[in-house]
């Protein structure tokens, strides 16, 4: 599967962050992480921060896979909207999803400050518009349903829309809980201080078959190098 094309801006933008080499002999570890995006750099980070033996492998260079080709937005909300999720999950686990989310957005606020890199980091505001007319209804819907669980968001009119963005739909949620960041940068960042911490980093190690064994798992590279870890994480997309 192409996760993108042609030239990504993150690594443009930020030329060679940081450079790590493919393993070429055989480890142990508590856990193998393979994919060294934004998710495993992150599980990397705090499993190595609890003093947990870990790996990270991943067949491209660090961060050159979909982290490379991503928006950089931050927004609490999933691909379905809160009401249709009340509907299919139940409120209390739907209205949990959306509160975990927006928590997330000012976790990674408090991390970046923590790792002492902001990795161009911003709140921001979002719009949710409301293609035509048919959509106005299903965008009261949210609202009510956001508002009543106490998530901070406007139900704005075509008028207030045309005032504030120049643009014309007949209604939008403005929310004011959203960010943006360099997760490209902040992938490279929470893998070099994991490093530091004694977080073993290894990239264009690809992984083609894995075992299970009497204590864990074992992983095998192409090259036929094997890593033995107890648990294994794949975040590889």
């Amino acid at each position: 599967m192409d996760l993108k094309s042609g030239h990504p801006f993150w690594p443009i933008k930020n030329g060679l962050l940081s450079q790590y080499f493919p393993l070429n002999q055989d480890v142990d570890c508590e856990v193998a992480i393979v994919g060294a995006g934004i998710t495993g750099a992150l599980v990397a980070y705090y499993l190595t921060k609890e003093g947990i033996c870990t790996v990270i492998v991943d067949r491209r260079e660090v961060g050159t896979g979909s982290t490379s080709a991503t928006t950089g937005l931050l927004q609490y909300e999933v691909d379905t909207p809160l009401f249709e999720l009340i509907r299919m999950v139940g409120e209390k686990k739907a209205v949990r999803s959306y509160q975990l989310c927006l928590e997330a957005i000012y976790g990674i606020e408090r991390l970046v400050h923590e790792l002492g890199d902001g990795c161009d980091f911003e709140r921001k505001r979002s719009l949710y518009l409301a293609s035509c007319n048919d959509d106005v209804q299903i965008l009261q819907r949210e609202y009510s349903v956001r508002t009543r669980n106490g998530i901070k968001l406007e139900l704005l009119g075509r008028e207030a829309i045309r005032e504030s963005f120049q643009l014309e739909y007949p209604a939008a949620l403005l929310s004011f809980d959203a960010g943006q960041i360099d997760a490209y940068r902040l992938t490279h960042t929470l893998l070099g201080a994991a490093h530091k911490s004694g977080l073993q980093v290894y990239d264009q190690t690809e992984i083609t078959d894995h075992r299970p064994g009497k204590q864990g798992t074992e992983l095998i590279t192409r090259k036929g190098n094997r890593i033995k870890a107890r648990r294994i994480v794949f975040a590889n997309g």
